[in-house]
């Protein structure tokens, strides 16, 4: 798994703010609303400027970090919109494949009711610190219609849950789910022995709150294809 970080300014190192996969030697997937950022004191503003590689702790002194080139949004992606929200991010080199720095499988999101695995450093409880250590939770995956009916409209949803963008998945009991830090990280299921990354951390509420499921960006395979695998 990567961490996508943004250059500080008040000091020296980078500030991870999101996750991401590792696909190809070259290309990080992540989420849209990764590849920017806002007029920020503590970091400089725009694209992401690094990835961390090869390590399950943040700032990792061991750990790979290479500049990132560019990033190259889903077409239908909108700023501000939680609609086919993921991107790209081009690293500065081609990075060598280790026991530690692996690619990546992608795969098609699971029926209602499996489980998938999210990961990354976000928040272990709302409004809480960051994990400093990668962490997992086993998810349930929702019927849509239900998840539609939770999530209602929005400014970033005017036309709600959409299956075509979105894979649905959260605990009715609560207690469970991926919370802020956790964007662009990936949902991933197993299909034999091989994992594969079926979502990519998007949009949540309360962290952990019953009967509220978070977001996933479905992967787009056909999207990913021709941006990073068709040259």
């Amino acid at each position: 798994m990567a961490l996508v970080g943004w250059m500080k300014t008040r000091q020296a190192g980078y500030s991870w703010k999101c996750g991401g996969s590792l696909i190809s030697n070259r290309y990080i997937l992540t989420a849209g609303h990764c590849t920017y950022q806002d007029k920020d004191y503590d970091v400089v503003s725009g694209p992401p400027q690094a990835v961390q590689l090869g390590s399950s702790y943040l700032d990792d002194p061991g750990a790979l970090v290479v500049k990132v080139a560019a990033v190259i949004r889903h077409p239908k992606y909108k700023q501000r919109r939680s609609y086919h929200d993921v991107a790209l991010i081009r690293m500065a080199n081609t990075v060598t494949f280790s026991e530690v720095i692996r690619p990546a499988c992608l795969g098609a999101p699971p029926p209602e009711g499996n489980r998938l695995i999210a990961t990354g450093w976000g928040r272990t409880e709302f409004g809480g610190d960051h994990s400093v250590e990668l962490r997992s939770v086993s998810l349930s995956v929702w019927n849509m219609a239900d998840c539609r009916d939770i999530w209602g409209t929005s400014l970033k949803l005017p036309n709600g849950v959409t299956p075509d963008s979105h894979l649905c998945a959260g605990e009715k009991t609560g207690g469970k789910d991926t919370c802020q830090g956790d964007s662009g990280g990936p949902a991933q299921v197993q299909d034999g022995c091989v994992w594969r990354v079926v979502g990519v951390t998007s949009l949540g509420r309360a962290c952990g709150a019953p009967s509220t499921p978070a977001l996933y960006a479905v992967v787009p395979r056909a999207f990913i294809a021709a941006a990073a695998f068709s040259q």
